[in-house]
């Protein structure tokens, strides 16, 4: 769901190296840095370090861009932190430099009525009363956007995103992933008391556009009073079922219970984060040839040494060889915050446009990470 927003012209003569630079790596033995196929968006994030004011300041944002990288796509949890605060009356990205919370979702998404909605949500967090919470519902499925390709992007699930002032005053944030599907999130919606009509009947366009613009204001509830309703509405034991398993309501309920801990990163990681900012550190922002191939590296590097921190094979010493598996398993996972479910029209259901692990081809691509021709030799 949140991206930066670009602000930058794609004319400019950075975003022109760095396109050239990209291009040349991924022709090259480092082309897995590029993060080619994957749901980081490094054009994105480069452009999120051309529109800081200061170094420092990009940094700190890729930093935190790549911690929630890891909670969403690595660490997978069912349940995401939302990295906010209310401070001094405005609600704020606080560890994205400050800027207004609504500042950092995309105008682009599903027709700039997220961004409305957060708008929304933004002004009256800061003067709501203890135990107030918002929901907002984003559905999996049309996201109004598109690829580099021009290829439709697709949600691969539905999120919940749930705000709320504590006894103490505090903000709470929490994200929560689902399988829910586009009847489930409207029969939510209704449960929580929303004000509106759901028609099956129209466009999913049209239906995902009016629950994501539908934020629901509860004047007392907790998290675990919103998750039971969700359970109640999906009626199965299971929150949702991604590449790395099972999520069960139980375990939800679990993490609820010791929510602190949802929001604590593992030494391990910090570690590699360490490595990644000291790599950084020694960029001048002149944005040369070679600058843009260490940055590109950097953020690549960061992201497969995450993954092969938490799931790599400690018998391999050969880290690129580790690298290279890890890409191939990146490769694979889809969600709702980041590019999602590449569709064309007449594209197979479930399949998503990638680097085949056998062939290399860019094209569309199954579950196991293999394309159709590839499969067919197999068979």
């Amino acid at each position: 769901m949140f991206t930066a927003e670009r602000i930058a012209s794609s004319e400019r003569v950075e975003l022109l190296l760095f396109d050239k630079v990209r291009g040349e790596i991924l022709a090259s033995k480092d082309k897995m840095y590029t993060l080619s196929g994957t749901e980081f968006d490094m054009r994105k994030q480069f452009i999120v370090w051309l529109d800081s004011v200061e170094l420092d300041e990009a940094r700190e944002k890729n930093k935190w861009d790549l911690v929630g990288y890891y909670f969403e796509y690595l660490e997978s949890g069912p349940l995401l932190p939302i990295f906010a605060d209310v401070v001094h009356g405005r609600f704020v990205a606080n560890r994205y430099g400050g800027v207004p919370y609504a500042d950092v979702v995309s105008s682009d998404e599903r027709g700039g009525v997220v961004k409305a909605s957060i708008s929304y949500i933004s002004k009256e967090i800061p003067k709501a009363n203890l135990g107030k919470a918002f929901v907002l519902v984003s559905p999996g499925g049309w996201s109004g956007m598109k690829d580099d390709s021009g290829d439709e992007i697709r949600f691969a699930e539905s999120q919940i995103y749930m705000f709320r002032i504590n006894e103490t005053g505090e903000f709470e944030g929490l994200t929560l992933r689902t399988d829910m599907n586009l009847r489930e999130n409207e029969e939510l919606l209704r449960r929580l008391g929303a004000v509106g009509y759901f028609d099956e009947n129209d466009s999913e366009m049209d239906r995902v556009m009016k629950v994501v613009g539908t934020p629901v204001m509860l004047e007392s509830a907790t998290f675990e009073n919103i998750v039971d309703v969700i359970a109640k509405v999906m009626n199965r034991e299971n929150v949702i079922v991604d590449e790395f398993g099972i999520k069960s309501f139980e375990t939800v309920r679990e993490m609820l219970a010791n929510r602190k801990l949802i929001c604590e990163v593992d030494d391990f990681i910090w570690e590699v984060i360490g490595q990644f900012e000291e790599e950084v550190g020694e960029l001048t922002g002149q944005w040369s040839r070679e600058e843009i191939k260490k940055w590109i590296i950097a953020n690549g590097r960061c992201v497969l040494r995450m993954y092969d921190a938490l799931y790599g094979d400690r018998a391999e010493l050969n880290e690129r060889k580790r690298h290279a598996v890890a890409h191939t398993a990146v490769q694979q996972i889809s969600r709702c915050g980041g590019r999602g479910v590449r569709s064309k029209k007449g594209g197979k259901e479930g399949w998503k446009y990638g680097f085949c692990r056998i062939c290399g081809s860019y094209r569309l691509v199954g579950s196991c990470g293999i394309c159709e021709q590839c499969e067919l030799n197999f068979n």
